[in-house]
């Protein structure tokens, strides 16, 4: 029994001390998901992630699940990625024990297969996902439906943590994004808006702000849009979080194309391809190759050019590789 136990004891020690103590920021802020993998595996029996992990309580397996999950979102493998939230799920406790409510862990795999299915372009499931993340932080922190509901007016009596904030904030701009992608934008900028003075005075993150940044220029507001991103990306260059520089780039470029600054949009494309390429976070590496693809594309045919140059042409076909090989199709 010891001698089965102690691969996980050591892996559990190498994966506390290197990644989370020494390195877990740097990969996070390089975007070393694959290395943050391959660290993970030492947990599974003979390194296989598909078997089940080699943890003696059902919280620690699902710890390890859902980092395996958020490591495979990040490698542009969508479809493994949902089934290990599942099984991260299947892991997790009915209720929690000490406070006596749904783990709130529940509720943040929710949002992140929220996000795995816009990725894959299931808005329709995104939508009852989404719904079911906001049930479940609900639930998880006791409150009721109309607490929820009433956050953004900052209901009376009614403290929340920094970590609260943030889930609801989450959840509202997930669900603000999904407005935005079914066409449904006042709706969309309302949730933005309620997602945005929740946050407060909360570190700015990738996920709400640039979905906000693109709705706002899809609505006309461009130099709104310009302001936020250029205050993201100065907060980013300050703290040297390249991993999320990419898309502040990827905005920006699109933000001067409808400007018709194409030196500048070209600038931002370049920046961003070159980010995207130094790190393991394939969906950003999508994104960077459509926009300078499209950008090349439009801005040859603008020209008069005739038909889109070969690099244009490379950088699409090479988006949609790697989107058909990780099942995105919200592209």
């Amino acid at each position: 029994m010891h001698a089965e136990l102690m691969p996980a004891m050591r892996a559990m020690y190498v994966y506390h001390t290197y990644l989370v103590e020494r390195h877990h920021v740097e990969f996070m802020r390089r975007g070393s998901y694959q290395t943050n993998l391959d660290l993970l595996r030492e947990f599974f029996p003979n390194r296989d992630i598909y078997l089940a992990p080699r943890m003696t309580y059902a919280e620690d397996r699902r710890v390890i699940l859902d980092a395996v999950a958020g490591c495979l979102t990040e490698l542009g493998k969508m479809s493994d990625a949902f089934s290990f939230y599942l099984r991260a799920l299947d892991a997790s406790p009915a209720i929690d024990l000490i406070t006596g409510q749904l783990p709130v862990s529940i509720s943040e795999a929710a949002r992140q297969m929220t996000v795995i299915l816009i990725h894959q372009g299931n808005l329709g499931g995104a939508m009852l996902m989404a719904a079911e993340a906001i049930s479940s932080t609900r639930r998880a922190r006791g409150l009721s439906r109309r607490q929820v509901l009433l956050l953004p007016l900052r209901l009376p009596g009614l403290l929340l943590s920094l970590f609260d904030k943030y889930e609801v904030s989450e959840n509202l701009a997930l669900q603000a994004w999904i407005d935005h992608l079914t066409g449904n934008l006042p709706q969309a900028t309302m949730h933005f808006q309620q997602s945005a003075q929740i946050e407060g005075r909360l570190h700015p993150r990738s996920l709400p702000s640039i979905y906000h940044a693109e709705h706002l220029c899809r609505i006309g507001s461009i130099d709104d849009a310009r302001q936020l991103m250029e205050a993201k990306l100065a907060w980013y260059e300050c703290h040297e979080i390249t991993s999320e520089l990419s898309a502040c780039h990827r905005v920006l470029g699109d933000l001067a194309t409808s400007a018709r600054q194409h030196e500048i949009a070209q600038q931002h494309y370049h920046q961003s391809l070159l980010l995207a390429r130094d790190m393991t976070r394939r969906h950003i590496l999508i994104e960077a190759l459509l926009a300078q693809g499209r950008w090349a594309a439009r801005y040859e045919a603008q020209a008069g050019r005739g038909e889109p140059s070969e690099v244009a042409f490379n950088d699409l076909d090479e988006a949609l590789t790697y989107a058909l090989d990780g099942g995105l199709s919200n592209l």
